[in-house]
């Protein structure tokens, strides 16, 4: 399927006609929206990443969830760790170097089923580790540069490469597509989202793509909305409505707006079958929603109250989101002053010490 995307702006309202991409409903933001409460969240749980202060990262910026394993990484650290869904401290993969079982940088990594992928821009190789146990199973060739990459299983991979800066460009790039799909020889097997050869996203990100169960989604700027891809290969667009949206020329973004408040999506969402948490940037600050698909109500973090506040998400899980305190036991007792729930003594000594922990929003 390649689906042809055209997009017009008028008094602030996005019309978008795609060609093969079905189109959901969309998200009316210019409304006044309530803020989150405890009606749509069951319950707000620690889980202390146990040995996480001697296995830790100076930042999390990919959070791969697989059965009962949590897998994390940051691209500047070049590992990743590895804890269960209990806490415990599994092992980590910290083989950077030219050797044959070693990767030179972690660009981007995802989870299957059995395995742990690691994509290497650098050495044009991917490298593929052992979920259960995070052996060095095999190293094969890429031809082409990703920023992101995403799996259904190990046959069927998501990945995406746009420029980020007026007139990049990018060597070994798969095509003017925002996004292509492989098997897994990495044979490019499909092409969606074509782009125009001027446009780049203004900002560069450390995370494209989010994954929850058989969906993957990806968000880019010239698009006030967000995409959501299925393993049978049907592309859904849901569009997002902002009184001051990002100025357009031509059908492309404009490098610099000249408002102030002007309002966009900054990152893409994490989705549940019925809720989608966002990152949205009006005007100089940016602020956490929650969409709930089922009733169409739109929810945002509470600016004087940290009860329900939905700190630092880092991934999604069936109908929990997950976020981190990672190395920061500051945030936490600022999070508790103004009304968060409080952890037990085991959780809050292992953030004293240095540790991680994972806030898991169980909704409802």
């Amino acid at each position: 399927m390649i689906g042809s995307l055209l997009a017009s702006c008028e008094n602030g309202r996005r019309d978008i006609d795609i060609d093969g991409v079905h189109v959901e409903k969309s998200y009316d933001f210019s409304q006044p929206i309530d803020t989150i409460s405890s009606s749509e969240i069951n319950q707000i749980r620690y889980l202390p990443l146990r040995g996480s202060e001697d296995h830790n990262l100076s930042d999390i910026t990919k959070l791969c969830v697989q059965d009962s394993i949590y897998v994390m990484g940051n691209r500047y650290d070049d590992k990743l760790i590895c804890f269960s869904d209990k806490g415990e401290f599994l092992y980590e993969i910290a083989s950077q170097g030219e050797g044959p079982e070693e990767y030179i940088e972690i660009a981007s990594f995802t989870t299957t089923k059995s395995a742990i992928y690691i994509m290497d821009n650098h050495a044009h190789k991917m490298i593929k580790y052992s979920l259960r146990d995070g052996k060095f199973i095999s190293k094969s060739d890429i031809k082409f540069v990703a920023w992101d990459f995403e799996a259904f299983d190990d046959d069927a991979f998501l990945f995406t490469c746009m420029p980020v800066s007026p007139g990049g460009e990018v060597n070994m790039k798969a095509g003017d597509y925002a996004v292509w799909r492989t098997n897994g020889k990495w044979e490019i097997e499909d092409f969606y989202i074509p782009f125009k050869p001027e446009y780049c996203e203004p900002f560069g990100k450390r995370r494209w793509f989010t994954r929850n169960m058989d969906e993957i989604q990806i968000a880019f700027l010239n698009y006030d909305g967000f995409f959501t891809f299925t393993k049978s290969g049907d592309v859904n667009f849901t569009p997002l409505l902002f009184s001051h949206t990002w100025p357009r020329k031509n059908g492309v973004v404009t490098e610099d707006p000249d408002d102030e408040n002007v309002e966009y999506l900054s990152e893409t969402p994490f989705v549940s079958t019925r809720w989608g948490l966002l990152e949205i940037t009006m005007g100089l600050y940016d602020y956490t929603y929650i969409i709930d698909r089922r009733n169409d109500n739109i929810f945002c973090n509470s600016r004087t109250s940290a009860k329900c506040f939905m700190y630092k998400i880092k991934g999604v899980k069936d109908n929990t989101f997950i976020g981190v305190i990672n190395d920061n036991y500051d945030n936490y007792l600022e999070l508790v002053e103004y009304g968060f729930p409080k952890a037990d003594k085991e959780t809050e000594a292992l953030l004293a010490q240095g540790g991680m922990c994972l806030l898991m929003y169980e909704m409802k």
